[in-house]
């Protein structure tokens, strides 16, 4: 049989029940009932502090006690039970990094810096290489007018007929002229010298550098010019917004030469019948007198690749003696300058 403990609260259920257990089991030495049979019988603290064992409400000894119903019983509460989560059973000791993954690590730190290191040499080839040539061409410009007379300010027409003069040719690298073009004025140092070559050294000096294969201005064929179009003084950076009818003027020493656009294309860097003596027909005998400009071009990248080449082709339409005049597209230009 299996004793049951009555509800709290119940005193008689209560009573009787520790009764029972003491009647059948007999107390002796004054121990608790219950205790001989295997189990404690319930403590109950009274309101003074003190701890009372349950007895029978007619016992003498319990007189002037608070009654079972007035006490409070006090139980322990359990100690709850820490289980151990299934992933720390195995938990292991973490590794250090990997061989692999440190070389990793070092790998993305060397191209962030080699980033960086590129991104440092476009600003420098973009902002202060031409900033730099462009002071070295205004040089060679001002050098250049220095040894010639000052310009002649007035507005004189062209001359359209007749032989223009023609000039000897230069050695290498000498600055034999001045590149105008009066659309790109606010928007490029717009009088570039003009040096015979296209070397390396002297398009880097923001130069238009001549096809030394080419005609002199003025003369019968094919005069061609290449220059850069982005770094360096920028100096045909606005090539593309030349538009048929603009023009093109090129001083030398004695004389204005006025050329007009005509057309233009983007080819390949090997098709250089762009610059032959009649353009795109390198076996054509010339009978006029052009004037080509050439510089770098990409299809998908613009002024900023150099895949292709973007040309500009132009006809000579008159000249005017240095003595007898300036050309009105730049007389304006020219006295602010002066």
């Amino acid at each position: 049989m299996r004793l049951i403990c009555g509800p709290r609260g119940n005193g008689t259920a209560g009573t009787a029940g520790v009764a029972g257990v003491a009647g059948v089991a007999g107390v002796a030495n004054g121990a608790p009932a219950g205790a001989v049979l295997g189990f404690t019988p319930r403590i109950y603290r009274n309101n003074a502090g003190g701890r009372q064992i349950a007895r029978r409400r007619d016992d003498k000894s319990w007189a002037g006690q608070p009654t079972i119903d007035a006490m409070e019983p006090t139980f322990a509460a359990p100690e709850p039970l820490v289980r151990a989560h299934p992933a720390h059973r195995h938990a292991r000791p973490r590794r250090g990094r990997s061989v692999v993954s440190a070389l990793v690590g070092l790998v993305g730190e060397l191209l962030i810096t080699a980033g960086i290191l590129i991104l440092g040499f476009v600003a420098w080839q973009v902002w202060w290489s031409s900033d730099e040539a462009a002071a070295v061409a205004t040089s060679q410009v001002s050098q250049f007018r220095a040894q010639i007379p000052d310009p002649v300010l007035a507005t004189t027409p062209l001359t359209t007929t007749g032989t223009p003069p023609v000039m000897d040719k230069v050695a290498p690298g000498e600055t034999f002229g001045v590149l105008i073009i009066p659309k790109w004025y606010d928007k490029t140092d717009n009088d570039m010298p003009i040096r015979e070559g296209t070397t390396q050294a002297i398009l880097d000096q923001a130069a238009a550098g001549h096809y030394v294969h080419t005609v002199m201005p003025g003369d019968i064929g094919n005069f061609s010019l290449a220059g850069h179009r982005r770094t360096h003084g920028n100096s045909f950076r606005y090539i593309n917004v030349l538009e048929r009818g603009d023009q093109i003027i090129v001083e030398t020493k004695t004389t204005w030469y006025v050329y007009e656009v005509k057309s233009h294309e983007i080819v390949t860097p090997d098709q250089t019948q762009v610059v032959a003596p009649v353009p795109n027909d390198p076996d054509a005998a010339p009978t006029e007198r052009y004037l080509t400009l050439t510089t770098c071009h990409s299809p998908t990248l613009g002024e900023w690749g150099n895949s292709h080449r973007w040309v500009v082709h132009a006809k000579l339409v008159g000249w005017l003696d240095r003595d007898k005049g300036t050309p009105e597209q730049i007389l304006d230009h020219i006295e602010k300058a002066e």
